[in-house]
């Protein structure tokens, strides 16, 4: 990040990208309940409170896979640029999706007991696996994935913002890409506060 950096800057495209997103959240997840409720009918049904915790972790592991694609398919083909263009609000629904689904997993199965539910989901008593406490780990690791904590420790942003300009898919010479990271990290070093 740099002096002048602004949180979002909205135009018309990532509105629209924004809500392509919410659309799709919300047709997979309304389509898994009610594809749910047809091919499980009573008596041995699955409760509606389950059917939407499923369909909200499997909604956020697939809309983990298209962050995870986005990057190589814009590296084969230009077609995909305006996807890796808003990348990061996929991934903040992405996170917002998880997040929905370990609240519901928190409440649906550690609300009704005499412990604290976080506690009661998180150190339950089991010989499996547990997927509880591996999926809060997730959970943590991708709330501080985007975060600057967790950016690069050595060198300034402005160095790791020059080596990124840098890197293109288009080839180029190892002394036209250090020249132009020295060129970009002097403009930057005058920009940067002690």
């Amino acid at each position: 990040m740099t002096n002048s950096y602004q949180a979002v800057q909205w135009n018309h495209h990532k509105r629209l990208y924004d809500l392509c997103i919410v659309a799709f959240v919300v047709f997979f997840v309304t389509g898994f309940v009610v594809l749910g409720r047809v091919f499980f009918p009573p008596p041995g049904d699955i409760s509606l409170p389950v059917l939407l915790i499923r369909a909200l972790g499997i909604c956020a592991v697939l809309m983990l896979h298209i962050i995870l694609i986005i990057g190589p398919l814009a590296r084969i083909s230009p077609r995909f640029s305006p996807l890796l263009y808003n990348r990061r609000h996929l991934g903040v629904s992405f996170f917002i999706v998880a997040l929905m689904h370990a609240v519901l997993v928190i409440g649906f199965y550690g609300g009704f007991g005499t412990r604290n539910p976080i506690t009661a989901v998180l150190l339950h008593e089991s010989d499996t696996v547990p997927f509880e406490l591996l999926g809060f780990l997730a959970l943590v690791i991708f709330a501080t994935s985007g975060s600057p904590i967790s950016g690069p420790r050595s060198g300034s942003s402005c160095t790791w913002a020059s080596m990124s300009r840098t890197r293109s898919s288009s080839p180029m010479s190892y002394s036209a890409r250090s020249k132009a990271r020295t060129t970009a990290s002097r403009s930057c070093s005058s920009v940067l506060v002690p």
